[in-house]
């Protein structure tokens, strides 16, 4: 299938569940290899709020404060990226999509070795798994 669309360093693939469900997968990844949770947004939930109407979509922001915080040390542009966050999404034909910048990306916009940066990619497929 198609990818969604097209945003430099982003990276989509199709999720085989829900967007509860994949979210549901990828946080307890997250949480199994210690890392924090700082927020997960049910953008559908606040758009209900707003009188607004979006199919399902949720953001996880996440990370590892130990590994990440000395990375912004080195390289405070890096806060912008940092912690990581993924979009799980779903499209106008019931697709469910999970969306991020990829690692390669990451280190090529910021000008760091990708090895210094958390594998999103790993933790993704774990969660798919």
């Amino acid at each position: 299938m198609k990818r969604p669309f097209a945003v430099e360093g982003m990276t989509s693939i199709r999720s085989a569940f829900d967007v509860t469900e994949t979210m549901d997968r990828i946080e307890s990844v997250v949480w199994a290899r210690c890392m924090k949770v700082f927020a997960r947004i049910n953008q559908q939930h606040e758009a209900k709020l707003a009188g607004l109407d979006i199919p399902p979509m949720q953001l996880l922001i996440f990370g590892d404060p130990r590994t990440c915080i000395p990375l912004m040390q080195d390289l405070p542009s890096l806060a912008l990226d940092l912690p990581l966050k993924v979009l799980v999404w779903e499209a106008p034909q019931g697709a469910v999509w999970i969306s991020h910048y990829s690692t390669e990306y990451l280190s090529l916009r910021h000008g760091i070795e990708e090895n210094r940066l958390p594998r999103i990619e790993t933790l993704i497929q774990k969660a798919m798994e």
